[in-house]
């Protein structure tokens, strides 16, 4: 039933049809934490942290790779400026590589598959992509080994359907990320989107304001029927275990005296419920290696119910399901910089249906206040939801990973920017639909 929901939809949305990003993709990539700051041996490392089975899941032996964590990435840095002002390429289009950062990118690439990962890597432009330099790009993921590029909005690369056309050609099935590129409707009101995940806001910094607002970022696309199997909208990545302000070596100004740039474990937790329930790929930016760090967000990062609500598609990415009229003030939202935001909110998303038997949808209630608050939503008008019968709906605390009692609404007092997560289901066992 699922297989058969996914390729229609795949069909209807005119997506990379190619069989990569059937759902979010999961993985890590390096700029949050290190910044322009990376080197062959510090992806190396990261990539034995994926495959690293120390840590225990419900009691087994389990690493990230294991729950789906496959894809591995360099963001900036890995490059050189080339000579006469050319940029990160020579003259024919073929990017220039810091080799006494990365001395051997297909040795590099090779070593992630022998661990069963999927390498992916960066370009930020620095040339005129009109000038041949297509298959330049294209020719170096291959010859790498690359199996993902990024394709961010420093560069020119404003053609996405020329860019997955030449992949296609290719016969190499490349994960495609274009931030220069958002999914939109034709003439005709088909849904066009040659890449499999694109941008929809601005970078993510370590704070509950920057979060909020990357999350409503993908309203525009999830709740207009723009996302699904091959083409999902990217809030950016986790800010889960970043410790770092601000990458190091950019500009983003992030940190102030008075609203430094950090997230505790509450926001970290909430950061990662509002990611599975918006749909958005879930790529970990912090440094695997901070084996306290790590301790900490474990239980976040391996819950396998949130993941598989972010992975579950049934025609619905995620939405706004209500929100308060009350709006507070967010600190520090981009570049010291607040916002406002609405007191609470409540999220929705369709993650299990068995047409004419059951369904099952997940809540993401949210206290974006710095004061506790008591936050519930009726289960009556739920977006995919069915009739709940006399009894209620049966719930499910996936924080908790408990049943709880069958009810008609969901509520729970949060505390400052944490979230309660539930699965409820017009069948006995929500869970049962789910995993």
């Amino acid at each position: 039933m699922c297989r058969f929901l996914l390729f229609v939809f795949v069909q209807q949305v005119n997506g990379l049809d190619d069989g990569v990003a059937v759902s979010p993709p999961m993985g890590w990539r390096s700029w949050n934490q290190f910044g322009k700051f990376i080197n062959q041996s510090l992806l190396e490392a990261h990539f034995a942290a994926l495959a690293d089975r120390s840590r225990a899941v419900d009691g087994v032996l389990t690493s990230l790779l294991d729950l789906g964590y496959e894809r591995a990435s360099i963001d900036d840095g890995w490059a050189l400026w080339g000579p006469n002002n050319t940029g990160y390429h020579n003259a024919s289009g073929y990017p220039i590589v810091n080799t006494s950062r990365f001395p051997d990118m297909a040795g590099m690439t090779s070593k992630a598959r022998s661990l069963g990962l999927k390498a992916g890597w960066y370009e930020n432009g620095g040339f005129n992509w009109d000038t041949g330099t297509y298959g330049g790009v294209i020719n170096s993921t291959l010859d790498f080994g690359f199996e993902g590029i990024k394709l961010d909005r420093g560069g020119g690369a404003d053609n996405p359907l020329t860019v997955s056309s030449m992949f296609n050609a290719s016969g190499k099935r490349i994960l495609q990320e274009n931030n220069n590129a958002k999914a939109h409707r034709d003439k005709a009101g088909n849904v066009v989107c040659p890449m499999h995940l694109f941008r929809t806001g601005l970078d993510i910094r370590p704070t509950f304001g920057s979060v909020l607002n990357g999350m409503r970022s993908t309203r525009t696309f999830n709740e207009e029927g723009l996302t699904g199997p091959g083409c999902w909208a990217h809030a950016d990545m986790l800010v889960v275990g970043v410790t770092s302000p601000q990458p190091p070596g950019a500009k983003h100004h992030c940190a102030t005296t008075r609203d430094p740039c950090s997230v505790n474990f509450t926001e970290m937790r909430t950061n990662f419920g509002a990611w599975c329930i918006i749909s958005s790929p879930l790529i970990l930016a912090m440094d695997l290696r901070n084996n306290e760090m790590v301790d900490l967000v474990w239980p976040i990062i391996t819950n396998r119910e949130a993941i598989a609500v972010n992975q579950q598609w049934f025609g619905d990415s995620g939405r706004l399901h209500s929100n308060s009229s009350i709006s507070v003030t967010v600190p520090n939202c981009g570049s010291g910089s607040s916002c406002k935001h609405q007191q609470w909110m409540v999220w929705s998303k369709t993650v299990a249906l068995v047409p004419g038997k059951a369904s099952s949808v997940a809540l993401l209630l949210v206290n974006n206040d710095d004061k506790p608050v008591n936050v519930s939503a009726s289960l009556i008008d739920v977006h995919g939801l069915g009739a709940c019968g006399d009894e209620g709906c049966s719930v499910r605390s996936i924080w908790e990973r408990r049943d709880l009692a069958a009810a008609h609404e969901v509520s729970a007092l949060l505390a400052p920017h944490d979230s309660a997560f539930f699965v409820v289901g017009s069948s006995s066992k929500p869970m049962d639909l789910l995993v």
